[in-house]
């Protein structure tokens, strides 16, 4: 069998800067408790570790004064950051750069008057935050359907999820510009989540089968092997453990993987399907 990995793959600068701190902060713990503001990262694998080595998942039961909470790479609320000042511990933010700057954009535009629109999942970790720095004043909306039913004042701001699907992106500002011609819209979609889809999509065109790497929860590892799929059959698995059986009856396999996926992780994967 022949396996060809993705020209772009794994951890991302953002992941990368969310996972080091986290592993720094344990590392200088000197005996404090530490925890996690939900997963660092949406890849159990690195979260499993983590809780081997003491650090806990937040929950409102803790009681966390004079422990140290480390923010997720998808950040949090205000709300939730004033929460945990509150009862005592301190914020180590992990929060990506790329989507500090979304969360700063909104709170200036709500600040300013601004309706503000999310091209985003509902229920995922960043969604949550950002939402919580629009205020009252904010659309989540995954598709163009779900703008259905709704009236949009002059100032209106279009903002997307890091990880959102970037054609799925411009099809929603299309459709708002329709119904709101002064739309203020940012794409704020990471570069590195274009790399990924660009890369796996090349892959796709020249392999047999492609496996995707990564978190079952992750939105930008779902998003990858939703792209490939449509040219090859495709599987996402978080472990070598994973890979289908069926999988011998291809010669040539491709390999991509999710920004929270760490490359040790693809390289077992790799190794097994050489194996093979």
């Amino acid at each position: 069998m022949e396996v060809i990995l993705a020209e772009t793959l794994g951890f991302c600068g953002g992941v990368k800067k969310a996972v080091n701190l986290m592993y720094k902060t344990v590392k200088n713990s000197n005996n404090t408790l530490i925890y996690m503001e939900g997963p660092i990262i949406h890849n159990r694998i690195v979260i499993e570790e983590l809780e081997e080595k003491g650090v806990q998942l937040l929950n409102k039961d803790h009681d966390i004064k004079g422990a140290k909470v480390v923010v997720r790479a998808h950040g949090v609320s205000p709300e939730v950051h004033e929460d945990i000042i509150n009862r005592g511990a301190e914020v180590v933010d992990g929060t990506c750069p790329i989507v500090l700057a979304s969360q700063i954009q909104i709170s200036k535009h709500a600040a300013d008057g601004y309706f503000v629109v999310i091209a985003g999942d509902k229920g995922h970790a960043e969604v949550i935050g950002l939402v919580g720095h629009a205020k009252d004043r904010v659309l989540v909306v995954g598709s163009v359907e779900d703008l259905k039913g709704y009236t949009f004042p002059l100032k209106t701001l279009l903002i997307s999820q890091t990880t959102f699907s970037k054609p799925e992106f411009y099809k929603i500002e299309e459709a708002l510009k329709r119904v709101c011609p002064s739309l203020k819209s940012l794409c704020t979609i990471c570069g590195a989540t274009k790399e990924r889809q660009d890369a796996v999509i090349t892959l796709a065109k020249k392999v047999d089968a492609l496996i995707v790497v990564g978190g079952l929860t992750s939105s930008n590892t779902k998003r990858l092997k939703l792209a490939a799929q449509q040219y090859t059959d495709t599987w996402l698995i978080e472990s070598a453990a994973d890979i289908p059986k069926e999988i011998v009856n291809y010669s040539v396999v491709g390999v991509s993987a999710g920004a929270s996926t760490p490359d040790s992780v693809i390289s077992e994967v790799v190794e097994k399907l050489k194996s093979l």
